[in-house]
């Protein structure tokens, strides 16, 4: 569990890092184009080093262990780094927006296209680079936040290649006015990416259920490891960052003693913890009513 709260932890860091330098270079790449899509691209990785800053600090505060004041850990921090970078990329979207809107009736005659792409160019590879590493980084540590900082930066690269393609196809017909217009097709998929953040947040912060491959997985392991019990029902998920919670009931045969029921739960929280990684596991024991019985057995 350590590890995986330090390998978090390091790749916030990195991630902060590595968002100062993307940064650098998108805005030399807007200073010498003055190009409304690149100042776009420009803004939206001001945010990837705010977001990232706020990263650190919340990756920080969900790893640490519960205590007497929040019993079940401090793993929900991550969704509000989340909901707040998605609140942070929309108002970003909306601004780009205003801004090219106003653009429209004069776009720039830019220059030194060829500077600003190699600029770009370069930001942009080192951006992909981390996004794929994020991600991954994220599902390896059950990290929601860095996940999100993974596909905001996939969302960037996106960004970054749109609005070249539109300063390329600006060039060749030389129809400026195209700049602000890719600057608005840029600002909306800003926006889209930001409410989709936002949303995910709600959801974590609401204790969504787990996606159903990961339920479906989870009870299997609890079908091959309850042994002699009758059976389980009212399963129920969550995930809190690198936390995830099962609860369920299980019934067992009504002679069964109190020990050997401890040793049936006992064997599934293993096997729920080695194979779904499930690290809480609640179970609620349940006598096999006469009834039961008796409709098993045909009787009723």
């Amino acid at each position: 569990m350590h590890d995986r709260a330090d390998g978090a932890l390091r790749w916030a860091v990195i991630s902060l890092l590595v968002s100062v330098a993307v940064l650098a270079l998108k805005l030399g790449a807007w200073a010498v184009t003055e190009s409304a899509v690149l100042l776009a691209d420009a803004a939206e990785s001001l945010l990837d080093l705010v977001t990232a800053s706020l990263l650190v600090l919340t990756v920080r505060l969900a790893r640490r262990p519960a205590d007497p004041g929040h019993p079940f850990g401090h793993g929900k921090a991550e969704y509000f780094s989340s909901g707040f970078q998605g609140a942070l990329i929309f108002a970003a979207g909306v601004a780009i927006i205003v801004d090219s809107v106003g653009r429209l009736g004069h776009p720039p005659q830019m220059l030194q296209l060829g500077v600003g792409a190699g600029l770009s160019a370069a930001a942009t590879v080192v951006n992909l680079a981390l996004a794929l590493a994020l991600v991954r980084a994220g599902a390896r540590h059950r990290s929601p936040a860095l996940s999100a900082d993974g596909y905001h930066n996939f969302a960037d690269v996106y960004t970054t290649v749109g609005g070249w393609l539109g300063l390329l196809l600006a060039w060749a017909t030389g129809a400026w006015i195209l700049d602000p217009i890719f600057a608005l097709l840029v600002a909306a998929n800003i926006l889209r990416t930001g409410l989709k953040f936002f949303l995910a947040a709600i959801s974590g912060l609401m204790d969504a259920s787990l996606p159903a491959d990961e339920v479906a997985v989870i009870e299997a392991t609890i079908r091959e490891a309850m042994g002699p019990a009758v059976e389980f029902h009212d399963l129920r998920t969550r995930r809190a960052s690198h936390h995830t919670f099962v609860e369920f009931h299980l019934v067992v045969d009504g002679a069964t003693t109190v020990h050997d029921s401890h040793a049936i739960c006992d064997a599934i929280e293993t096997r729920l913890q080695a194979r779904a990684r499930v690290s809480h596991t609640t179970i609620h024991v349940e006598p096999e009513s006469e009834r039961s019985q008796a409709t098993a057995q045909g009787v009723v």
